[in-house]
């Protein structure tokens, strides 16, 4: 048993390595900036997540309507605070993983770029429900923490249903600690747990509100990988 659980573990890294066709690979995203440097090659788009939005639509479709949604005429480039500069700069398209009618779903998404006519940098449009640099959903990446609470069954086992590796979910559990911690404060966050606020999270009508916060805050998006000393010297 122990053999196999080590043979799955494997796998599912290198499924999340393998660049294969179809695979939901981040080939076409630029690298993440450097530690320590803000992102200005990304514009973050907070519409209006919410728990009623999650029960009616798809992860695909909340995607597609908040881009179509976004008005970039007086918008502020993310690097030079020019406003009203951004033109529309092609595209794109990538695979994104999420949840689709409850179960995991491999879709292919187009997203759009932004150019500034005043510094003539690019800019990639990337909605709240997408985790910047990552293949998985913000939902898709909160059902898998909150299904790891309350599961019925052994994590390896939760784990080959979502297709993922234990140390990909452990990540992103101890993730949401941290980043718990940054938007409650230390104490506040040892008084409530990371679980009770993710599930007050999800099921409130003030999500891209709180992610909007984060962003603001930290320079950073919530359930993004990025290191905590990075946050903790982000100024204000």
């Amino acid at each position: 048993m122990q053999l196999y659980r080590y043979s799955y573990h494997l796998e599912a890294k290198e499924r999340e390595r393998t660049h294969k066709p179809g695979s939901p690979v981040l080939s076409l995203i630029p690298r993440p900036p450097p530690k320590g440097r803000p992102d200005t090659n990304m514009i973050r788009h907070f519409t209006a997540l919410c728990k009623t939005l999650f029960k009616q639509l798809s992860d695909q479709h909340i995607l597609e309507r908040s881009i179509e949604d976004y008005n970039h005429h007086g918008a502020k480039c993310p690097n030079c605070g020019a406003v009203g500069n951004l033109s529309p700069h092609g595209g794109y398209t990538r695979y994104l993983v999420c949840m689709k009618k409850a179960l995991t779903a491999s879709v292919q998404v187009s997203l759009r770029r932004f150019k500034c006519n005043s510094c003539k940098v690019t800019h990639s449009l990337i909605p709240d429900t997408l985790i910047p640099y990552s293949q998985y959903s913000l939902r898709y990446m909160l059902y898998a923490i909150i299904s790891y609470y309350d599961r019925k069954t052994s994590v390896s086992e939760l784990c080959q249903h979502l297709g993922i590796a234990v140390s990909t979910l452990y990540a992103w559990k101890n993730r949401l600690i941290d980043h718990t911690e940054l938007l409650l404060g230390l104490v506040t966050a040892q008084q409530e747990s990371s679980v009770s606020y993710l599930q007050w999270l999800v099921n409130s009508n003030d999500l891209s509100e709180v992610l909007h916060r984060f962003f603001w805050r930290w320079g950073f998006s919530f359930m993004q990988r990025r290191s905590m000393s990075t946050a903790r010297s982000h100024p204000t």
